[in-house]
């Protein structure tokens, strides 16, 4: 069975918000993307990863719904 439970963003902010704002850059250099590349963060939350992107001079876009 499969379930879903909506929250608030705040939540996601106050509890994971900041385990990814320490994790992005290090997602960033495990996958080796350098500057001037595109990517494209689908189900980017809050945007800590396309932050950590924009900060090695990625063209990142984000996406969430």
């Amino acid at each position: 069975m499969l379930t879903f439970i909506a929250t608030d963003p705040k939540g996601d902010a106050q509890f994971g918000g900041r385990w990814s704002q320490r994790l992005a850059p290090l997602f960033v250099e495990f996958a080796g993307v350098t500057a001037h590349e595109r990517v494209l963060d689908v189900g980017c939350g809050t945007g800590n990863l396309t932050i950590a992107l924009g900060a090695v001079q990625a063209f990142a876009t984000g996406i969430d719904l």
